[in-house]
């Protein structure tokens, strides 16, 4: 089926009343390299007597117009069935020159690389004598010369009008800055436009062999889906890094046993599809996401503080956020509303933004993508489709292993407690278990999650506790809350003390990983000063040398307030006790390095305090 900017251009070629040449003009990923291989081309290609020899090249790269007439040249000549008496002496001539050089390319490339090298008599010769062919120029807004862009222009406007060859010239004319130059060069512009629709019918030919009916229907929903989200995707090339991230992440999954592959792949199907046009659409890079997802708390907070101050007239007013907040702010609740939660999101996000599969276990991959367990209750509780049970016995023994892991299993996934926690309570309050009384449940759940040893506090993850989203109203609860912050906090206690630890052992090593994240962050209030002054002591030159020009680094930033407020104290008494330790070493060198150690802590202390004492002077007074 011919689309109508096919049969515009074909239209316009055909038109003897002026030259035959046309510019295929649309948005970069519109799909306009699509059109002219599997809609052009074949119809050009069926009526040779119409349009000739059918030849396709692209400008990018090309360096002047001379190279660029050349590549037209060697295309004519190479594949010129009926050439002149010259011409066929020619190009003869040019192939035994060739060979004698060693050449082995394709008879094109011979003759290219040859007439490059030749006169430019050869090369005038051979444009005068082209005809009878039909030349296709693609990626011309990909040139930054502009006046080379003109002169191709120039020279596909002469072959048009001197040698009657048609031509079509592919580009997005919005990259143009001489609007003019198309005015004059082409005899019309076809604008490419692509509804939805006619995208996704390109998909389905281009997948066919890879999609299956299913697979595109939820690849389609998922389209529908970002639609009625006001997110508008009409690029064919983003479609089609969306339709390889899913087709690649697929293969995958299908080595991994005891999983769902069907609920999997239509999770993770519609998640890469939607994650794929969002990040598109908002021109995100992977440190912009992230910054997006590590700030969901501040949004949280900030949606408390806003309802708060509307049901209480005598709140203050609170701080008003800046434009880049607000921006990111969107971005978030754009992002909740679009996956409906973020579950496991981080993960899936870095694929969609590097196209590399992690390099996980089967398990790690179950984890990390959330993929469904294969007949696993407490998945299907997770989920909160328990209603999708079989039967009331499958449903009874699921009841069963969600019992077991709510008030019996220790170390437990935070994230399958938690959630089966809220399902657990959710199906209480709504009339699943009779004759419970739910205060008493929800104190006994809040009292267990609470135990010692009950939570693998290595699985909390800090990001995600903001965005969760629950179902039942006790677990909303500010006591119940209370709970749950507090596992937060014991897991950042942990892995403060595990960072802590690496850090006296090799500070060089600790400071720089990224789940440290202590490089510009508060860190030295954390660490037992005695410990701290005791380990520098033991450090080698080298080592407490290298600290001391980090730490001359640190303290530069003037908008860390918090950093300089909490560590000042520190460097003090650091400073003192390092003093002190130097006094009962002997050797010079130790006792050299610790000197400038030292001098930069107090140097540290004083640029501090006087930056907090310019601060209460810039102040207002009351």
């Amino acid at each position: 089926m011919k689309s109508k900017a096919t049969k515009q251009i074909l239209e316009q070629l055909k038109d003897s009343s002026h030259p035959p040449i046309v510019l295929l003009d649309g948005a970069w990923g519109i799909g306009k390299t699509h059109l002219i291989d599997n809609e052009l081309r074949p119809l050009i290609e069926s009526v040779p007597q119409e349009f000739g020899d059918y030849h396709y090249v692209s400008a990018f790269g090309i360096k002047n117009v001379t190279e660029f007439q050349d590549q037209i040249v060697s295309l004519y000549i190479s594949n010129q069935k009926e050439s002149s008496t010259y011409l066929n002496g020619l190009t003869s001539q040019i192939s035994k020159l060739a060979r004698m050089c060693g050449a082995d390319a394709s008879e094109a490339g011979i003759i290219q690389g040859v007439i490059s090298g030749t006169t430019g008599f050869i090369r005038q010769k051979a444009i005068q004598n082209m005809k009878d062919i039909t030349l296709v120029v693609d990626d011309l807004e990909r040139l930054s010369d502009e006046k080379l862009i003109a002169d191709i222009m120039g020279t596909c406007l002469r072959f048009a009008e001197h040698n009657k060859i048609k031509v079509i010239a592919v580009a997005n004319a919005t990259a143009f800055k001489d609007k003019t130059k198309v005015e004059k060069s082409f005899s019309d512009v076809i604008k490419l436009t692509r509804t939805t629709e006619e995208l996704l019918t390109i998909i389905a030919n281009i997948y066919e062999e890879n999609m299956d009916d299913e697979l595109q229907g939820i690849f389609f929903q998922a389209i529908k889906h970002a639609q009625i989200n006001d997110m508008e995707i009409n690029n064919l090339r983003v479609l089609q890094r969306a339709v390889n991230r899913t087709l690649k992440i697929i293969k995958r999954i299908s080595l991994i046993e005891g999983i769902d592959k069907k609920r999997s792949t239509e999770r993770l199907t519609k998640n890469i599809v939607l994650l794929t046009l969002y990040i598109y659409v908002n021109e995100l890079d992977i440190d912009e996401f992230t910054s997006i997802l590590k700030s969901a708390e501040k949004w949280r907070s900030h949606r408390l503080a806003e309802a708060i101050a509307s049901r209480n007239a005598s709140q203050p007013q609170i701080e008003k956020l800046s434009e880049d907040d607000l921006r990111k702010k969107a971005l978030f609740d754009q992002l909740n509303s679009l996956l409906n939660g973020l579950s496991g999101i981080d993960t899936l996000a870095e694929y969609c933004l590097t196209n590399l599969v992690p390099d996980l276990s089967n398990n790690e991959f179950i984890e990390k993508f959330q993929l469904h367990r294969l007949a696993n209750p407490i998945d299907v509780f997770k989920t909160h489709t328990f209603y999708s049970f079989a039967s009331e016995q499958e449903f009874e023994r699921g009841v069963e292993q969600l019992e077991e892991l709510l008030f019996t299993m220790t170390n437990v996934n935070w994230s399958d407690w938690i959630i089966c926690c809220d399902t657990y309570l959710f199906m209480h309050e709504r009339g699943y278990f009779e004759d419970k009384d739910i205060p008493n449940l929800a104190k006994e759940l809040k009292g267990r999650l609470l135990e010692e040893g009950i939570i693998d506090l290595d699985t909390v993850n800090h990001y995600r506790l903001g965005m969760r989203e629950y179902s039942s109203n006790k677990i909303r609860t500010h006591s119940f809350e209370s709970a749950i912050n507090e596992i937060d906090q014991r897991s950042k206690a942990k892995h403060q003390a595990t960072i802590t630890d690496c850090f006296l052992k090799d500070w060089r090593q600790t400071i720089y990983k990224p789940q440290s994240n202590i490089e510009h962050q508060p860190f030295f209030h954390c660490i037992d000063q005695k410990k701290l002054t005791k380990a520098i002591s033991r450090w080698t030159p080298m080592e407490i040398a290298e600290f001391t020009g980090f730490m001359k680094k640190r303290y530069r930033i003037v908008n860390q307030l918090e950093k300089d407020q909490l560590e000042l104290p520190v460097l003090k008494e650091l400073a003192q006790g390092l003093a002190l330790k130097r006094e009962h070493m002997t050797g010079r060198l130790q006792k050299g390095v610790l000197k400038e150690l030292i001098a930069e802590l107090n140097s540290a202390v004083a640029t501090i305090e006087n930056r907090k004492n310019s601060n209460i002077l810039d102040s207002p007074s009351e």
